[in-house]
Parts: C-alpha cells; sequence; structure tokens
C-alpha cells in the first residue's frame, strides 16, 4: 500500500510536469490567418460553408470552409497604416509562388468583391479585391487590426508558414 501511494504521488508530479510542458509548446500556429468567401445558405446545408463568428459571438457571417488563401500559403506580410489617419492597420500579404498566379486571377476576374478575413478562425471584418494584385501576388487586406495585433499576425508569418510546410 505505501508503495502504491509513492507512485500515485511520483506518477501524478509527472503528469503534472509534462502538462506543464505541453502548454509551452512553440511548434503550435498562432496568429493564423485565412481569406475565406463569403457564401450561402445552400452551401452551408451542403457542408461546404460555415459560420465564421467574431471573437464575442455576437456577429457571423456564413463562409465557405477552406480558405482561398490562408497561413500555409503566404510566404510575407508587411504593415500597412490606414490611409484616414485611423489608428487601423492592413496587412500587404505575399502568398507562395503557386498561388500567386491564383490572386492575380481572383482579382481581375471580381475586381471589388468582398471576401471575410479569419485570424485563428475568428471573424475579423471583411476586405475586397480593391486593386488588382501585380506579378508579386501580394494582396492588400483592409485595414481592421490596431498595431500590436497586426503586428504579431505578420511576426507569426515565417513560423506558421514553416510550421505548415515541413
Amino acid at each position: 500500500m505505501k508503495y502504491a501511494l509513492n507512485d500515485l504521488i511520483l506518477f501524478s508530479i509527472l503528469w503534472m510536469l509534462s502538462g506543464c510542458s505541453l502548454m509551452n509548446r512553440t511548434d503550435t500556429a498562432v496568429f493564423q490567418i485565412g481569406l475565406h468567401e463569403f457564401t450561402t445558405e445552400n452551401v452551408l446545408k451542403s457542408g461546404m460553408g460555415i459560420y465564421a463568428y467574431d471573437v464575442m459571438g455576437s456577429e457571423s457571417h456564413i463562409v465557405k470552409k477552406f480558405a482561398f488563401l490562408d497561413s500555409r500559403h503566404i510566404m510575407s506580410g508587411k504593415l500597412l497604416p490606414s490611409s484616414d489617419g485611423s489608428r487601423k492597420y492592413g496587412l500587404a500579404l505575399t502568398p507562395t509562388v503557386m498561388y500567386r498566379l491564383d490572386m492575380q486571377r481572383l482579382s481581375w476576374e471580381f475586381p471589388g468583391r468582398s471576401y471575410a478575413v479569419l485570424v485563428d478562425g475568428f471573424y475579423v471584418g471583411k476586405s475586397s479585391f480593391s486593386k488588382k494584385v501585380g506579378e508579386d501576388g501580394v494582396i492588400e487586406v483592409a485595414p481592421l487590426w490596431d498595431k500590436y495585433n497586426a503586428e504579431k499576425i505578420v511576426e507569426n508569418i515565417d513560423k506558421n508558414y514553416e510550421l505548415y510546410n515541413r
């Protein structure tokens, strides 16, 4: 009985320590960005759409389940200060070579079309193809973030890309 109690205590300590190390993992994607097409109730019913909720759960939109551009295909990014003087920041996202042509095609076929911007699965806002994407494939996302969050997204682009493309 005495040994069983010691074993239980040792097991409990090791179990708690392993949990602490899992909480400090650095190989988890964070500040993942996804650009999704808005869609209809019919697409939702077919299983190819999802509800995208904001962080507070007060606003929802139906979007296509799979992003047309996400963190696994974004190689780099930079901050774009708002032109209206607000303290909001947008992003200039550079996709992989494979996706550059797709981004050009989408922007030329659907100029002005809005799309949903999700970060870590939560709806942040909408942006649109306000200008045609050039040969570099850079997409400019509307100013939706404060400086801290925009910087965190840009900071994690390389890490997320690396995690998804090992």
